[in-house]
């Protein structure tokens, strides 16, 4: 038993060292490292292989990031700061790995060497770098977007300058760059109503609809108005154009059908032909269920009325007086109600009536009313469209 453990251990011994030099011919060196460290973490007597295996693998990696920064920096390319912060920050969390080890001696008395790296002088630098890149690239974005008037390119500044608080919070005079791409970011869209509708319509229609809440509307980079403030001037117009009002007749529909249901009626006794009781097998007489029919006369009175109201949002240029975008819009303000009644013995009545027993039906709405609802409705899709509006 005592050679069967022995062997055992050699094997499990073996195999792991020839995962780790496997691992090495491929030049999976992170895997290494986090694999031999697993094996040495707790371990008295540490294995020279794995000792080994660690400070090679720690030392290909850490020779090949450097090159790799040496690189970066020789091509004077100021986009590279941010892969050297990121090989900076590689190497430190892989120096933190290996540290609670040191001195890492093998159990056979093997001295590693680890020739760690001061990967914070490398971060520092390279974060310098990248803010200073950063905000002369927002800056000048910012400055360009100005010149040539652009809302865009302000956006892209913002976003920019957004990045060196990534590196460093308040450098130089970021914030206030940031808030001026903002407000330059920023369109003012006028709104207005116009009807063209040849029907006479409610006087108070166009002024329902420009009782919004823009608060849904308005974005980041967008500020909607419903007049025209004096202060500045409008980007573009956002025009509501009503075309088109349909009012439905009053309908009234009655129907009438008969609801039937069998219940439960008591219960006698069953009898054979012979009009004998039936006896069964422990003597007692055998009961049957009595069942009686009940019916109801329904009467349904149905009344449906509705209004109809569309139009067309046109996004405008105010500069150029261009339509750039429009989209078609139709709600429809529906009434409806159901009033049943009935004749006979309420048991008898169905899921579907149930719900419905009222004696009386509901007045028609005016015509007044369901424009009103409709144009209640129209806002709802009025303000969707505008917050949909990619501008």
């Amino acid at each position: 038993m005592k050679t069967l453990l022995y062997t055992m251990i050699l094997l499990t011994s073996f195999g792991s060292c020839r995962k780790l030099e496997r691992m090495m011919e491929r030049g999976e060196y992170n895997q290494a490292i986090v694999y031999a460290t697993e094996k040495l973490a707790g371990k008295k007597k540490k294995k020279t292989e794995h000792v080994k295996a660690l400070e090679e693998a720690f030392y290909k990696l850490t020779q090949r990031d450097l090159e790799h920064i040496s690189y970066l920096n020789a091509t004077n390319n100021p986009e590279h700061w941010d892969e050297i912060v990121e090989l900076a920050e590689t190497m430190h969390y892989r120096q933190r790995r290996i540290t609670p080890f040191l001195p890492l001696v093998s159990k056979d008395g093997y001295n590693a060497s680890f020739d760690m790296v001061d990967t914070y002088a490398i971060k520092a630098e390279a974060i310098a770098g990248a803010a200073d890149y950063y905000y002369n690239k927002g800056a000048e974005t910012l400055a360009l977007s100005k010149l040539e008037d652009d809302p865009y390119l302000a956006r892209r500044a913002y976003d920019i300058l957004g990045t060196v608080s990534r590196y460093k919070l308040d450098y130089r005079d970021t914030p206030l760059l940031r808030r001026e791409a903002q407000e330059l970011g920023i369109v003012n869209i006028l709104i207005d109503v116009v009807n063209e509708i040849p029907t006479l319509i409610p006087t108070h229609t166009e002024d329902q609809l420009l009782s919004l809440d823009l608060s849904r509307a308005n974005g980041n980079w967008r500020r909607f108005h419903l007049h025209t403030a004096p202060d500045f001037e409008m980007d573009y117009v956002a025009l509501l154009e009503l075309n088109h009002i349909d009012l439905s007749p009053e309908r009234e529909t009655v129907s009438r059908h008969t609801d039937e249901r069998q219940v439960k009626d008591g219960w006698t006794y069953a009898k054979d032909n012979s009009g004998r009781a039936i006896i069964d097998s422990s003597g007692n007489k055998v009961k049957i269920d009595k069942f009686k029919n009940l019916r109801a006369e329904v009467t349904e009175v149905y009344r449906k009325k509705w209004a109809t109201v569309a139009g067309r949002m046109k996004l405008i240029d105010a500069n150029t007086e261009s339509v750039i975008s429009h989209k078609h819009l139709e709600v429809e303000a529906i009434f409806e109600d159901y009033a049943t009644s009935y004749r006979g013995d309420k048991k008898a009545l169905c899921k579907h009536d149930h719900p419905r027993l009222r004696s009386y039906s509901e007045p028609f709405p005016s015509d007044l009313v369901l424009i009103n609802d409709a144009t209640d409705l129209l806002k709802g899709d009025f303000i969707t469209a505008l917050h949909d509006l990619r501008i």
